[in-house]
């Protein structure tokens, strides 16, 4: 991590050490009451000014010196903003593949080791004092074997593999995948493909192992393994282990309801009853074909159908004992399903042009989902329609060619953490020209990337994305 640092906090702390909020509401109030001379009742403007007249700007000694004590300081409940990230890990792999051993079919095996080592010195995991008191290893290991047959002169293969992988916090899993590819001619300039398998996904280490104050909430990892090490005090004299903290979390509406009937009917307050955090699940299968129709049209089309389990998100609760909020990582139980299809088309002329379209549907539906788990953010972030045409022709005259495309994206709405907003639909243009070289086994370019400066964004709260204009020299020993 360096020298990063929490850019919000790192303002709060900066803002309350030059003048802290009570001071400044007490005589940002005082102002807009018209209790100061020469500031009228109600003058929002002036009574601000008033409040920030004695708040030193950034070029002061004392802003400097907030700066720089927030800015070494990890501890969040302390003024501190600095992010601590030393972790690694340790991969290691190997495959064997059989190749011409085995005269039936083809078969290749391999097997996988990665080991963790996670240390934030408790500024964002859970390896400070009242947690793990050091860094905290994640073991995994995992093995796959694959074996495929060819039938009717290559016109029918068969693939099939088995993988197992476990990791330390969670049950070992086999992902079984099956596919097959068939030609229904003897030329093969058609092709059918049928797949089917099931996969899962090991929640990150971060949802596993955090444990962060962020002031309005504690985000906590919801792995057995992290509760149960996982303290929080109270006060000096009480410390409340994480297992019970967990256990006996409560809804926020319900607390609110709590609270706003005077707190005397318990009744109202909803055990959330967490499980501990799972392995996401996928189950797919697609359907697909490719051809070349009248020697110049390729043709692919492919279909694909997902579901997933125990999708990971992360739910608010309220502990009585601790008096706060707790964010906790664990599993949406409703099943969630997407689909989607793709459509690509490609001409070529005898002269060399390239005519080539593609059209992308992606669609989830999350819908009960969310109405049954109402902080859950799928994150899907994917447009459900997209399409792109281009035309190109890389010898149009004496080694000068061309190409030029359309991109088109739907609307769509982004969601993570962060924030979540909607994404305009946008349409950009892509070109370049190039001349060939034979004589240098050369080709020069000179196009851009959304050649209108069309400004667009792809992700809520991102950059917009410009033009890139560019002129390149590629060089190929074995130029064609």
């Amino acid at each position: 991590a360096n020298n990063s640092y929490a850019l919000l906090g790192t303002g709060a702390f900066i803002q309350e050490g030059l003048k802290s909020s009570a001071n400044w509401s007490q005589d940002y109030g005082a102002a807009l009451r018209g209790e100061v001379p020469g500031i009228a009742v109600g003058d929002h403007t002036s009574a601000r000014l008033f409040a920030d007249r004695d708040i030193q700007g950034a070029d002061s000694e004392l802003f400097k010196t907030l700066r720089q004590a927030t800015l070494t300081n990890s501890n969040v409940l302390e003024g501190g903003s600095k992010f601590i990230e030393k972790s690694g890990f340790v991969h290691i792999e190997g495959m064997y593949d059989f190749l011409e051993k085995i005269p039936y079919f083809d078969l290749q095996e391999g097997v996988s080791y990665r080991r963790y080592f996670l240390n934030s010195e408790g500024a964002l995991f859970n390896d400070g004092l009242l947690g793990f008191n050091g860094t905290i290893p994640v073991e995994e290991y995992g093995a796959f074997t694959q074996a495929s047959k060819t039938w009717l002169d290559g016109r029918v293969v068969m693939r099939a593999s088995f993988r197992f992988d476990k990791n330390q916090n969670f049950e070992g899993r086999i992902s079984p995948k099956i596919g097959v590819v068939f030609s229904p001619d003897k030329e093969k300039r058609h092709f059918i493909r049928l797949s089917a398998q099931s996969g899962f996904r090991n929640p990150s280490p971060q949802e596993s192992y955090i444990a962060l104050d962020i002031g309005d909430a504690v985000i906590l990892g919801g792995t057995e393994d992290n509760i149960t090490h996982y303290q929080y005090r109270v006060n000096n004299d009480l410390i409340l282990n994480g297992s019970d903290i967990h256990e006996k979390l409560v809804s926020v509406p319900s607390v609110q309801a709590f609270l706003a009937g005077g707190g005397t009917n318990p009744a109202l307050l909803q055990p959330l009853g967490l499980s501990f955090l799972r392995q996401e699940q996928i189950q797919t299968a697609e359907l697909g074909y490719r051809g070349v129709i009248e020697k110049n049209l390729f043709v692919e089309v492919t279909g694909f159908y997902n579901e997933y389990k125990d999708f990971v998100t992360r739910t608010l609760g309220y502990s009585l004992e601790a008096g706060r909020v707790f964010a906790v990582y664990t599993n949406v139980e409703t099943p969630i399903t997407s689909y989607g299809a793709e459509v690509l088309l490609e001409y070529r002329t005898d002269d060399g042009y390239r005519i080539k379209g593609t059209y992308t549907y992606n669609q989830v539906d999350t819908d009960k989902a969310i109405e049954e788990n109402p902080g859950f953010l799928p994150g899907f972030n994917s447009p459900p329609h997209r399409a792109t045409l281009w035309v190109s022709n890389d010898n149009v005259y004496q080694g000068f060619g061309f190409s030029a495309g359309l991109r088109w994206s739907d609307a769509y709405v982004w969601q993570s953490p962060f924030g979540q907003g909607n994404i305009n639909p946008y349409t950009v243009v892509d070109a370049y020209l190039s001349y060939r070289m034979p004589e240098i086994n050369s080709i020069f370019k000179a196009g851009a990337s959304n050649l209108f400066n069309a400004a667009y964004q792809t992700m809520y709260g991102g950059p917009e994305i410009g033009a890139q204009y560019y002129f390149s020299i590629t060089f190929d020993e074995i130029f064609r």
